[in-house]
C-alpha cells in the first residue's frame, strides 16, 4: 500500500535514510507517475474535505454523550497514539524531550483554546453556525493584515473571494441556532 511505500527505506547511508516519499515518483515503479501523483493529491484533498467538513457535525453528535473537554482530549489522545508510530518509523528515533514538550504545549493550547472552546460553544450554537464562524476566521486575519499596513497578493484576494463564496453557500443552506452564551 501507499503507507508501506512511504515508510519503506529505499537506501540508507551513514547520515540519512531515504524513504519513498523523498524519491522521484518515477523511481517508485509507477507506469504513469504524473497521473498517479495527481490521483493521489485528489484523494488526499477529498479525504481532507470530508474530514474537515464533518468535524463540527461529529462534535455535535459526540457532545450528546461526552463533556466537551473529555471528548476533545480523547480525540487528541487517539491522534497521538495513531501518529506516534508513524513518526518513529520515519525518523528511526524517538522524539527528544524538548520536541515532546513543545508538542505538548501546542497541543494543550489547541485542546483548551481551539477545539475545546469550540466544543463548549457547540453546546449552545448549531454546528452550521460554528462552521461559518470558523470558516470566516481567515477573513478577519486578512482584515487585520490590511489594517496593520500589509498588502495582499492577487492569489490571496482570489482565495479570499473563493472562501467568501464558500461561506455564502454555507449561510444559504445551514440551520443556524445560537445563544449569546455560545458565541
Amino acid at each position: 500500500g501507499r503507507l508501506t511505500c512511504l515508510l519503506t527505506p529505499l537506501t540508507t547511508s551513514a547520515n540519512k535514510t531515504r524513504f519513498a516519499h523523498d524519491a522521484p515518483l518515477s523511481s517508485i515503479g509507477t507506469s504513469s507517475p504524473r497521473s498517479r501523483h495527481v490521483a493521489f493529491i485528489a484523494l488526499c484533498l477529498l479525504i481532507t474535505y470530508v474530514v474537515w467538513g464533518t468535524t463540527y457535525l461529529a462534535i455535535r453528535f459526540a457532545l450528546i454523550d461526552l463533556p466537551p473537554f473529555l471528548m476533545m482530549g480523547s480525540r487528541f489522545l487517539a491522534a497521538a497514539v495513531l501518529l506516534a508510530p508513524v513518526v518513529v518509523l520515519r525518523q528511526r528515533a524517538w522524539p527528544s524531550w524538548r520536541q515532546v514538550h513543545n508538542c505538548a504545549l501546542i497541543g494543550a493550547f489547541m485542546l483548551v483554546g481551539g477545539m475545546g472552546m469550540t466544543a463548549v460553544a457547540e453546546q449552545t450554537i448549531s454546528s452550521g453556525a460554528t462552521t461559518v464562524m470558523i470558516a470566516s476566521a481567515p477573513l478577519f486575519a486578512t482584515l487585520w493584515t490590511l489594517l496593520m499596513g500589509g498588502r495582499l497578493q492577487a492569489y490571496e484576494v482570489a482565495a479570499m473571494a473563493l472562501g467568501s463564496v464558500g461561506i455564502a453557500v454555507l449561510l444559504g443552506g445551514a440551520e443556524f441556532q445560537a445563544s449569546t452564551g455560545g458565541v
